[in-house]
């Protein structure tokens, strides 16, 4: 059963979740604007032309969730989407972007994005797609799993979980990998769909927390090259 928005009558139900749109294309960000307004269960916190105009107007009430434009995101640097988020009280930034430009996306996703949509995204998905960012499930492609998989070490290989992948989250990587949906890969792994999500949400996290660290690493040796 779905309502007048297109999601599940018990999803129409869940607490209002608070959204900023930031796209430069003002009709683009008006009618997102709108949509989410008079759609049960979300509400537009806020419409912006720039992630740094954003950033100075969400701190007294960070949303629940960010929607930000890809080339917005890459315009105003690696750290603007780290600084949003402190800004957002941590809030997911979810991207909009036209194509999956795998290797833009990837960049973003390293620096703190959870994940990205498509704008020809019919409107009722995006919604469950903002939704499920909000919860810590946000989707994962083929590419991406793959790309993931090359970039992290193993729980085993780091000899910890913090930031190496552990056997689960290998075996789900590799699921998605070859294409599978998380109803597929659920079922493969005999778990529940929720789980995935979780799963995905700690992969994300340790995509974070690798690169976070990279940059750190490779700050400290250009200081000492500079010396």
């Amino acid at each position: 059963m779905t309502t007048n928005s297109g999601l599940p009558a018990d999803e129409s139900c869940a607490p209002t979740l608070r959204v900023v749109v930031v796209a430069d294309d003002p009709k683009f960000r008006t009618a997102l604007g709108l949509l989410l307004a008079a759609s049960p269960g979300f509400a537009c916190a806020g419409q912006y032309a720039s992630v740094e105009e954003a950033r100075g107007c969400v701190r007294c009430r960070p949303p629940d969730v960010a929607l930000i434009e890809l080339d917005l995101a890459e315009q105003a640097g690696p750290g603007s989407i780290v600084e949003l988020q402190v800004d957002c009280a941590a809030a997911p930034v979810l991207l909009l972007t036209l194509f999956e430009d795998e290797e833009r996306l990837f960049r973003c996703l390293c620096a703190g994005a959870s994940g990205y949509v498509l704008k020809k995204t019919p409107f009722p998905v995006l919604l469950r797609q903002v939704r499920q960012a909000a919860s810590g499930g946000a989707e994962m492609s083929p590419e991406l799993a793959a790309r993931i998989l090359r970039l992290l070490p193993t729980a085993a290989a780091r000899s910890d979980s913090d930031r190496g992948l552990t056997r689960c989250e290998l075996e789900l990587l590799h699921l998605l990998a070859r294409g599978h949906g998380y109803r597929a890969a659920a079922d493969r792994l005999s778990v529940g769909v929720a789980e995935v999500r979780q799963r995905v949400r700690s992969i994300y996290a340790k995509v974070h927390r690798h690169s976070r660290s990279e940059a750190i690493v490779a700050s400290g040796r250009r200081l000492t090259d500079e010396r």
